[in-house]
């Protein structure tokens, strides 16, 4: 109820006011949003495409694609002409029995904004130009970790190669420390075969 709304809600709320949404074009744009969004076309990342939206008809279109937890997905939409086109972008989470929750949104003027997954799932994109507006667009999706280090907010303490036991051995690995359970991020697929305590630790 307090939630900050997104430029595409502000500009349909301005639509609203003006009783625009009582005009066949209004009605037509305001459709066609909530339509794309029950319609979406099933993509897999990366992705990217090009497009035109027509002034005279109003259209919506959104993307559906699968995301893993902890993944960062990044949205980067360039519209011609840059100026006097606007374009609405935002990312929507798909969840049960068909309902959907507004995640992120580019704010006016951003030409791209991203988002840090917390689950794994299936999420909208949905695009739409403001009314009686022409022009074209190139859209890019793409996605990557989400923390540039593997783990949020841990030191190195240990390097490769160091000395131990007063120069007898190397110390073969690079050692983080975290609080306990703070989550790490995999490098690459494995399997953890034992946890336990030894003598070093």
């Amino acid at each position: 109820m307090f939630r900050k709304m997104s430029p595409h809600e502000k500009y349909q709320q301005a639509l609203v006011n003006a009783g625009l949404h009582e005009t066949a074009l209004g009605r037509e744009w305001i459709n066609a949003a909530e339509n794309s969004l029950g319609n979406p076309l099933s993509v897999n990342l990366p992705y990217k495409e090009k497009g035109y939206f027509p002034a005279e008809k109003a259209r919506a279109n959104t993307i559906r694609f699968k995301v893993e937890q902890g993944a960062k997905v990044t949205i980067n939409l360039k519209k011609r002409p840059e100026k006097g086109f606007m374009i609405y972008a935002d990312l929507w989470e798909e969840k049960e029995n068909n309902n959907k929750k507004l995640l992120a949104y580019a704010d006016t003027g951003e030409t791209s904004f991203s988002y840090e997954t917390d689950k794994t799932g299936s999420y909208l994109l949905r695009i739409q130009p403001e009314l009686m507006r022409s022009g074209d667009y190139t859209l890019t999706i793409s996605t990557g970790p989400s923390l540039a280090f593997p783990v949020k907010n841990g030191k190195i303490e240990s390097f490769w190669g160091s000395d131990r036991d007063a120069g007898i051995r190397r110390h073969e690995g690079i050692d983080i420390f975290a609080p306990f359970r703070t989550p790490a991020l995999a490098v690459a697929s494995g399997i953890i075969t034992r946890v336990t305590l030894n003598n070093l630790g």
